[in-house]
């Protein structure tokens, strides 16, 4: 099982994962951004508050964390390059779907289904400035 830790810990054994290199194959820039593959706020349950575990976090540069953030890396393809085997997702997520960062399901090559924080600012923000909101279908326009 997962150990929940401090905020400090994840972030120093995320970044150290790879030798301090960002994970993403070629990329060879610092990892300056411990990022968490699942969105932290998804993690809720008293015994996963703020998804502070080795197992969903990935080191990345600046860029490549844009990128996730905005979705256009998968959850998948950083687990795999973390070389994470068992993903830490939160108690509430079905483990045989495959979520987006911020919890949305993929539910297909160019189609999503809205997650719980599919009305978060930061969520449509992201999801807005990647160009993906028309993977929700045409019901992402009334929010």
């Amino acid at each position: 099982m997962a150990t929940l830790l401090t905020r400090d810990n994840f972030r120093k054994l995320v970044l150290e994962r790879n030798n301090g290199i960002c994970v993403i194959p070629e990329c060879l820039k610092d990892a300056v951004d411990a990022h968490h593959i699942l969105n932290r706020n998804l993690f809720h349950d008293e015994d996963e508050f703020g998804g502070y575990f080795y197992e969903n976090g990935s080191g990345l540069c600046s860029i490549h964390h844009l990128d996730a953030e905005y979705t256009l890396i998968s959850t998948s393809d950083l687990y795999a390059y973390c070389g994470i085997q068992s993903p830490r997702i939160p108690n509430h997520f079905d483990p045989k779907l495959e979520y987006d960062t911020w919890g949305n399901e993929i539910t297909g090559p160019y189609s999503r289904a809205r997650g719980e924080m599919f009305k978060d600012e930061g969520c449509q923000k992201a999801l807005s400035k990647a160009g993906v909101l028309w993977y929700f279908g045409w019901g992402f326009l009334s929010k």
